[in-house]
């Protein structure tokens, strides 16, 4: 090329390459967003669950005759997922734990956690509100 017509060369190539290097990263974003917005949402559907079975049982624990610790099992007795209910007369525990397996590479993803709920008696913490009271009343206060 002459020094003449450099001003006139225009370089012209196609995207090709570009386009090849480009989608390999930009599909492996995507999928990277999904695979994790997904582990997210499980974890947070895990999580309810748990609650939502501690709480049931804490309700049950509340009544004389009920076991709490069964009432969250019974709760929890149809779900997927690898669950565990502890407790006592004060406070019911669920944990859970999951291995989400990824269709690429063998990877997995290890998700655990727990849900407490404590017992609360409400009758029986106003009833001793109410006897504080009273007894401050005789005290003269």
């Amino acid at each position: 090329m002459k020094r003449k017509n450099r001003r006139r060369f225009v370089c012209r190539g196609s995207y090709t390459l570009e386009a090849a290097c480009i989608s390999g990263v930009w599909m492996l974003t995507v999928f990277a967003v999904l695979l994790l917005l997904m582990g997210t949402i499980k974890r947070g559907v895990y999580t309810a669950k748990a609650y939502e079975a501690a709480v049931a049982g804490s309700t049950e624990a509340v009544r004389r005759q009920g076991d709490g610790v069964a009432a969250a099992g019974e709760r929890l007795a149809g779900e997927s997922g690898h669950y565990s209910v502890n407790g006592s007369k004060r406070e019911v525990t669920v944990n859970y734990e999951e291995h989400i397996k990824f269709p690429f590479a063998g990877l997995q993803w290890h998700i655990q956690g727990s849900g407490k709920s404590k017992v609360i008696r409400p009758v029986s913490f106003i009833e001793k509100v109410r006897s504080v009271r009273r007894w401050k009343d005789e005290m003269g206060g």
